[in-house]
């Protein structure tokens, strides 16, 4: 199922979305292998983020995707805070560190 629309030279690393109203849901990394991806189980919650540890002309990269909905109770961003409470502390064994994704906020940007 992950290469239905991933191309199949692509290393999918999924965490599928457990429990809630919709069985469907989760989220996912698609990468390269030459980048060598590395799941970061250890830095992940019951939050929807998923880590991995990539490699790039010998420099080491921190990378997540996260998902947070638009309606998440103060648990689930209580555990996201978590996760990257635990990344931030692992932030040392790496050059950089980069998080993607849909977080929703409820930011008001002043002018």
């Amino acid at each position: 199922m992950d290469h239905e629309v991933i191309p199949t030279d692509y290393v999918v690393l999924r965490k599928d979305r457990i429990g809630g109203r919709r069985p469907a849901g989760g989220i996912l990394l698609a990468l390269l292998p030459h980048l060598q991806p590395r799941r970061q189980k250890q830095l992940e919650t019951s939050a929807e983020a998923i880590w991995a540890a990539i490699t790039v002309s010998n420099l080491r990269f921190l990378i997540a995707s996260v998902y947070r909905a638009p309606n998440s109770t103060a648990e689930q961003n209580d555990e996201l805070l978590r996760s990257f409470s635990l990344a931030t502390e692992q932030q040392h064994n790496y050059d950089a560190c980069f998080v993607m994704g849909d977080l929703k906020l409820d930011i008001e940007w002043s002018a």
